[in-house]
């Protein structure tokens, strides 16, 4: 298999590591004084909290850029990412899965990674099917980060 999807899943499934331990707190980042540690950050926002992201991105560390949900400009202090060596990278998702073999390889990195262990799904919450709208009022909120599954029968 092609190193560019065991790469890109490396990168998404270090990113929700990093996130969680990083102190990142939902739609209202909150990264503490201490963190400085995350060798990779996936960041899907943008906008004025890519900053504080590059604040707590470790020496050598990366940083990519895929979404911009923030409407607001994506703002790069230049002195902490000088001073820490770090690369900054935007990423075109759709690029790699319309490509088929690309596509391929991906779903099969991910089917063989969930089969041996390797990438465990990433479950938030669990709710019973009756407690639908509770788990849509979750969702809703943003402040899950993995799955939310819903329980039938």
């Amino acid at each position: 298999m092609s190193e560019t999807p065991r790469v890109f899943v490396r990168w998404v499934v270090a990113c929700a590591v990093a996130l969680s331990g990083a102190g990142v707190v939902a739609s209202d980042v909150t990264i503490h004084a201490q963190v400085h540690s995350a060798d990779l950050v996936f960041d899907p926002v943008g906008g004025p909290t890519f900053a504080k992201l590059v604040e707590a991105t470790a020496k050598g560390g990366l940083l990519i850029l895929y979404g911009a949900f923030s409407h607001e400009p994506t703002t790069v202090p230049p002195f902490p990412m000088l001073a820490r060596n770090l690369t900054i990278r935007g990423l075109n998702f759709t690029a790699y899965s319309a490509d088929a073999v690309h596509l391929a390889a991906f779903k099969q990195f991910v089917t063989d990674g969930l089969a041996d262990g390797s990438l465990p799904p990433v479950i938030t919450r669990t709710f019973a099917f009756a407690d639908i709208v509770d788990a849509h009022r979750f969702m809703e909120a943003g402040r899950q980060i993995g799955k939310i599954v819903a329980r039938v029968g």
